[in-house]
This record gives structure tokens, C-alpha cells and sequence, in this order.
């Protein structure tokens, strides 16, 4: 989801797996609370991880390594996903009808492309942003634009290319992040420690998730943007917490690493197995975990087909 430096610890990619597990089972059928309480910070959580992985290059390698890093698999995904979704669709919807939806950079009848070109032109601001050299500017720039967004969708209720209104409220959590991670703050907290915080840290958030409508960032910030930023914060420590206490476990580790390392793919062909599994076996797909479980295990065979097989066609890393 997004791009990580060459030396890294193994934390962040814990942290990228633990997320598109959650994109993942937010994507099945839970409760209201549990769903809620998923959707309120994991995708934060992937800006976070963005902006804590930053960095400065030239502009032109910079734009192009973002333009194949997202929109090319946005495009490769996105084709793919219209022809084979619009076969089982229930809702008769046109392969060249959700191609062309593509150009809208909003995603299509695969829902969660909208993240790649969200991020790509989050990135693009935060290149930027980081231009600046005082961490309090840069900060009350992202503040200022998470304020935009907002008012440009829960008060002017407005759709923009590239989900821009999202791209905007993203910049404050990759300057956290950043910021964050370039002051070594996670560090500050032994991992177990950081365990008790986590699970401290997670059961606000699904106390506040008891008054959250549920859906997607700037819909709960549209509710309550106090209690959305809250939650999305802590949501966010909490997995940041969690990620350095597993990462201890070699078994654990090598899961979520494995995960996180391939989190692009996952959240681009995880719908299309869902849809494809319910449409062949209507009623038969378990619910929850069970879901998850089955739809990781397809979405790695296509995972392995891509890392060995179609590699050329789509350069993701």
C-alpha cells in the first residue's frame, strides 16, 4: 500500500499486515461495533505508515515512482476487476461502463481501489508539505488541510478525482507519522509496555465506536470529527504498540510480515475473490474470521501467481 524504505524495521510491516487484515474482515459480515471500531482508524493507519516511510528524492524520480507504484496497479487492478466482476455482478454493470470509471480515479466496481489514488495524490501534497522546515509549519499545514476536508465533504458534501477530499484530511496522519517515526517516539515504550497500552488503546476505540455510524473516514468525521480523530489516533497507536510486541514472536512475525509485505496485491484482489466465492457459492461462505481465513488463502495463490508470473506486467515494488 505504501512504498517502504530498503532498510526498515520489522515493526512497520507488522503494522502493514495487522491493517490489510482488517481491511480485509471489514470487508465481511461482522457486528456493527466491531465493524465500526475497524473502519474508524485502518485506513490512518496506512497514511501513517506512508508518511512515517518518507523519503525526500527529487521530484521527477519521485512522481514517477509514485505514478508506477499506484496508478499502474490502479489501472492493471482496475481493468481486471471490470471484467471479471461485471460477470458476476448482480447489477448488470458494463465492462467498458466500469473501465471508464477508472478515469474518475475514484476506484470502480472493485470498491477499495480508491485508496491508490487517494494516496498517490496524498503523497504529491506531502512532497510538498515536507519542503517546509519547521515541524510546527508543517504541522498547522496539515492541520489546514484536514480542515478543507472536512468542509469540502461533510459541509459542502463534495466528490473530487483522485477521492482529493480524502487525500487532503491524510496529510495530517502522514505528518504524524512521519514526525513520529523521525523522532523515534514508538521507541519511547518498552513492547510490552506498549502491549498494556494497546489493549488499552484499542478498547477506546470501541467505546467511542458505540456512537460511530460506521463507514469510511470523512463519513464518521462528517458525525462526530472530534470522536473521529480520537479514535483514528488511537486506533493508530494501538497497532503501532501491537506490531513491536509481535514482532517478538517468530511465528507471528513471519505471518503478518508476509502480509504486509504483499498488502498492495491483498487489498487489490481481495474483493474480486470475495465476489467471486459468494457468487458460486451463495450462502455457503462462513462469517468473520473463517471469511478471512478462506479469502487470504485464495487471494495468496493469486498473490504467488503475480510474484512469479506477472511480475513484468505489473512492477509494483
Amino acid at each position: 500500500m505504501c512504498e517502504l524504505k530498503s532498510e526498515r524495521e520489522e515493526w512497520i510491516d507488522a503494522a502493514k499486515g495487522i491493517g490489510i487484515c482488517l481491511v480485509v474482515l471489514g470487508h465481511t459480515k461482522l457486528p456493527n461495533l466491531i465493524s465500526a471500531g475497524i473502519y474508524s482508524f485502518h485506513m490512518p493507519l496506512f497514511f501513517y505508515l506512508s508518511g512515517a516511510v518518507y523519503k525526500n528524492k527529487g521530484w521527477a524520480l519521485f512522481f514517477i515512482r509514485k505514478v508506477k507504484s499506484l496508478l499502474w496497479p490502479y489501472f492493471m487492478f482496475g481493468i481486471f476487476s471490470s471484467v471479471v466482476l461485471s460477470m458476476v455482478s448482480s447489477r448488470n454493470e458494463s465492462i467498458l461502463g466500469e473501465i471508464w470509471k477508472l478515469f474518475r480515479f475514484r476506484g470502480n466496481i472493485n470498491t477499495p481501489l480508491w485508496f491508490l489514488p487517494s494516496l498517490f495524490a496524498a503523497e504529491i501534497v506531502f512532497y510538498f508539505v515536507m519542503k517546509l522546515q519547521k515541524n510546527s509549519l508543517k504541522m498547522v499545514l496539515a492541520i489546514i488541510f484536514f480542515l478543507i476536508s472536512y468542509t469540502v465533504f461533510c459541509v459542502g458534501h463534495k466528490m473530487l478525482p483522485f477521492c482529493f477530499e480524502v487525500s487532503l484530511a491524510a496529510v495530517l496522519y502522514m505528518n504524524v507519522g512521519n514526525l513520529s517515526y523521525a523522532k523515534r517516539w514508538m521507541y519511547l515504550i518498552g513492547p510490552k509496555f506498549g502491549l498494556f497500552l494497546a489493549i488499552i488503546c484499542a478498547g477506546a476505540v470501541m467505546i467511542l465506536a458505540k456512537s460511530n455510524p460506521g463507514g469510511d473516514m470523512l463519513i464518521q468525521a462528517q458525525h462526530s470529527v472530534v470522536s473521529f480523530v480520537f479514535s483514528s489516533f488511537l486506533g493508530v497507536t494501538c497497532v503501532v504498540l501491537l506490531s513491536r510486541w509481535i514482532v517478538e514472536f517468530e511465528i507471528l512475525k513471519k505471518i503478518l510480515l508476509w502480509c504486509g509485505s504483499r498488502s498492495l496485491g491483498i487489498l487489490c484482489m481481495h474483493t474480486i475473490v470475495m465476489k467471486v466465492v459468494r457468487y458460486f457459492f451463495d450462502g455457503l461462505l462462513p462469517k468473520g474470521l473463517l471469511q478471512l481465513l478462506i479469502v487470504c488463502v485464495l487471494v495468496s495463490a493469486l498473490q504467488w501467481i503475480y510474484s512469479s508470473r506477472l511480475r513484468f506486467l505489473l512492477r509494483m515494488r
